[in-house]
C-alpha cells in the first residue's frame, strides 16, 4: 500500500488551511479578534484528519471493500473532522455567512435539535444502503459526493452543540446533554 497525493483533495485542504490561517492571522485587516491557540490547533487537527481520511492508504483500503476501514473513514469524517472544524472556527468568522436573512432562517431551521439529528443520521446511514454503498465504491464522483454529504451532515449534526454564533445559536446546555445521549443511539447501530 503506497501513499500518494490526490490533487483535488490536496488542493482543497491547502485552500481551506490557507484561507483559515490568513483569516485568523494579524495580516487580515478584517480580523475582529484574536483566535486562541487551542481553537487554531483544533481547526488544523480537523484539516489534518480530513487529509488523512481522504488520502491513500486509508482511502484505498476503504475503496477495496474493507468495510471496517470504510467505516473508520466515515467515522473520522463525522465524529472527528466536523467537530474539530467547528471548534476551531471563531464566531466572528461565521457570522458574515448568516447575514442574509434567508440563509440565517434556513440555517436556524436545519440546525434545530430534531432536524439536525435527522440530517446527520440520514446523511451517514443513507450511504450505507447496499445499492448506494456499491455505487460509491464503483464511481469516484459518487464516492467524493458521499464524503461531502457525510461532512455536511455532520457539521449540521454537531452545530446544536458547538455553535458559538448569535445568528444560529447552539441549544441550551441541558438540551445539548440530552441531544448527545440521543445522538449516540443511531451511532450504536
Amino acid at each position: 500500500m503506497t501513499f500518494y497525493l490526490v490533487p483535488e483533495i490536496t488542493l482543497g485542504v491547502l485552500v481551506l488551511t490557507g484561507g483559515y490561517v490568513y483569516a485568523v492571522s494579524p495580516w487580515n485587516p478584517d480580523r475582529v479578534a484574536r483566535v486562541s491557540w487551542p481553537r487554531v490547533i483544533a481547526f488544523l487537527a480537523g484539516v489534518v484528519t480530513l487529509f488523512i481520511a481522504l488520502h491513500p492508504p486509508l482511502d484505498t483500503l476503504a475503496a477495496e471493500s474493507h468495510f471496517s476501514v470504510h467505516m473508520q473513514q466515515h467515522l473520522l469524517l463525522s465524529l472527528a473532522v466536523a467537530p474539530l472544524l467547528l471548534i476551531g472556527l471563531p464566531s466572528w468568522l461565521q457570522e458574515p455567512v448568516f447575514r442574509p436573512w434567508l440563509v440565517r432562517m434556513a440555517a436556524r431551521q436545519v440546525t434545530r435539535l430534531p432536524v439536525a439529528l435527522i440530517v446527520g443520521t440520514v446523511s451517514f446511514w443513507l450511504w450505507h444502503m447496499p445499492s448506494l454503498y456499491e455505487l460509491a465504491l464503483q464511481e469516484r464522483v459518487v464516492h467524493d459526493f458521499e464524503h461531502l454529504t457525510i461532512i455536511a451532515g455532520a457539521l449540521i449534526m454537531w452545530w446544536p452543540v458547538l455553535s458559538r454564533t448569535h445568528s444560529v445559536p447552539s441549544a441550551s446546555q441541558p438540551m445539548q446533554i440530552l441531544y448527545l445521549v440521543v445522538l449516540s443511539i443511531p451511532s450504536g447501530f
